[in-house]
């Protein structure tokens, strides 16, 4: 954590080099709570960003660029708000982004403390743009009045001007995606007994699980695992290795999920455990507006109809390896590269997955999910 906090506070001293001692607390206020001291309330919170966003001057030259960032560590990042029809047009999916954040993400005081300690040895070693002393001072004052929210500096408003808005880097790295889902809800008739459909396809380690939960905080969504689907080894077929899907119960998928989903109706299902190797209690499902279905086969020939909108999620062959150690500890890596990825990629190449896709997504360059 040190190591990439003292980096996070050296490329912010660079880049702004005009930082005062309360811009360097506001930095690491925001690296351990995010933005949970902003408004919850998403009317309430857009309200306020409209608001802020036509106070900006008027966009000067081409504005055709989108929403700009810049990380400061914790898995967090600053989204700016620059004139322009696109971060207009932008500001309804960054309040979600802002929201979202703030309802799952909870900072600690004891750490903050430790962070406001390496700030200050930053400063007395000469690392930063104010010295030691007047750092030492300024942390004095705002440790004895509670280590309450802080604003910018004057300076740091004079000269760059900070409009911008506090999320998860996740959520920005996964923009097309929500782009998309925005677009769908929105023309979608509200009147309509079925929700919107979203299916995440593609190879295992590329991060389907992990933007299935980034929908849902961000969307409130249902999320179905086609893990949850699996058939029993003792079920198995002999051949199910050489027919795509072969180890997904597709008849039990479409008649306690999809089926119900396009009606509208309440789901009931029982997941199947692959660790325990056995069925698990019913779940029950009130729909909602927007449904997810993820994993490997969800665009299985009988299932690809359903769905509103189909996301294809991939990665390099060495980030996917890293990636699947990473979450079974290296244990189940051998199985999937002798076993489950082959499988996976018959199917992908047969069935033309990638094809029939509305959004290809390259997740390589993206943090590992373990």
């Amino acid at each position: 954590m040190e190591e990439e906090l003292t980096e996070v506070i050296l490329w912010h001293s660079r880049a702004y080099p005009h930082m005062k001692p309360a811009d360097y607390v506001k930095l690491l206020y925001q690296n351990e709570f995010g933005c949970s001291h902003f408004l919850k309330d998403p009317g309430q919170s857009l309200d306020r960003l409209k608001e802020e966003f036509f106070s900006l001057p008027a966009p000067k030259g081409n504005t055709g660029r989108g929403p700009r960032m810049e990380p400061i560590g914790n898995e967090l990042c600053r989204v700016f708000l620059e004139p322009g029809q696109q971060t207009e047009e932008f500001l309804p999916l960054l309040n979600r982004m802002q929201s979202a954040t703030a309802r799952t993400y909870e900072g600690n005081r004891m750490r903050f403390q430790k962070k406001l300690s390496l700030l200050r040895n930053m400063a007395a070693k000469g690392q930063l743009t104010v010295g030691g002393e007047e750092m030492d001072a300024f942390l004095s004052r705002y440790v004895s009045s509670g280590c309450e929210p802080i604003g910018h500096s004057p300076e740091y408003q004079k000269y760059y001007s900070p409009h911008y808005r506090v999320a998860k880097a996740a959520y920005y790295a996964y923009l097309p995606v929500f782009r998309a889902v925005m677009k769908l809800t929105a023309s979608h008739n509200v009147n309509a007994r079925r929700p919107v459909l979203l299916a995440l396809d593609g190879r295992c380690g590329s991060g389907k699980s992990y933007l299935a939960g980034l929908l849902r905080e961000m969307f409130g969504c249902n999320v179905f695992h086609i893990d949850d689907f699996y058939v029993p080894p003792e079920r198995r077929d002999p051949d199910w290795m050489e027919r795509p899907g072969g180890n997904i119960d597709r008849e039990r998928l479409l008649k306690e999920v999809l089926l119900p989903l396009r009606e509208g109706r309440k789901i009931r299902y029982c997941p199947y455990s692959c660790q325990k190797g056995t069925m698990l209690p019913p779940v029950e499902v009130e729909p909602k507006p927007l449904a997810v279905v993820e994993g490997s086969y969800s665009l299985h020939p009988d299932f690809r109809s359903f769905f509103d909108y189909r996301v294809f999620l991939t990665c390099l062959p060495n980030v996917q390896q890293r990636r699947i150690f990473l979450r079974s500890d290296g244990k189940r890596l051998h199985d999937f590269l002798e076993r489950w990825i082959p499988a996976e990629e018959r199917y992908l190449e047969e069935m033309k997955i990638g094809d029939l896709c509305d959004l290809i997504l390259d997740t390589s360059g993206f943090e590992d999910f373990a």
